[in-house]
C-alpha cells in the first residue's frame, strides 16, 4: 500500500481508516466516505487499469491531501469503468513505463 497524507508520518490509526475505506469498495460506495485523515466526508475511490493485467484502486480527499492507492492482483469487486480517472490512470501508466524492473508477468 502506498499512502500519502498533510502530516509528516503515518500512523497506525490512519492505515486502519484506509483499510476501512478498502472494504467499503465492496459494497460499492465510491463518494462522500470518511477521511481517516480529517474526518471529512470527502474521500472518493477510483480506479485505474493501466495495462491488461494491471487495476488500481485509489483513494482521494477532497479536503486535505491525503491519497492512497492499492495495487489489485485482479479487477477489484464492484469495478466499473465508468470510475476510471483519466489523471490517476495517466500517473500509473508512468510509472509503469519508468519502472527500472518491469512488472512480472502473469
Amino acid at each position: 500500500m502506498q499512502t500519502q497524507s498533510s502530516g509528516s508520518y503515518i500512523t497506525k490509526d490512519l492505515i486502519l481508516g484506509i483499510n476501512r475505506l478498502w472494504s467499503q469498495t465492496d459494497g460499492g460506495v465510491f463518494d462522500s466516505l470518511e477521511c481517516p485523515s480529517c474526518h471529512h466526508r470527502s474521500v472518493s475511490i477510483w480506479f485505474t487499469h493501466p495495462r491488461a493485467d494491471q487495476y488500481r484502486t485509489w483513494f482521494i480527499c477532497k479536503q486535505c491531501r491525503l491519497e492512497a492507492r492499492f495495487i489489485n492482483s485482479g479487477p477489484p469487486k464492484n469495478y466499473t469503468e465508468a470510475r476510471i480517472n483519466e489523471h490517476l490512470q495517466a500517473h500509473d501508466s508512468e510509472c509503469l513505463a519508468r519502472a527500472r524492473f518491469p512488472w512480472p508477468p502473469r
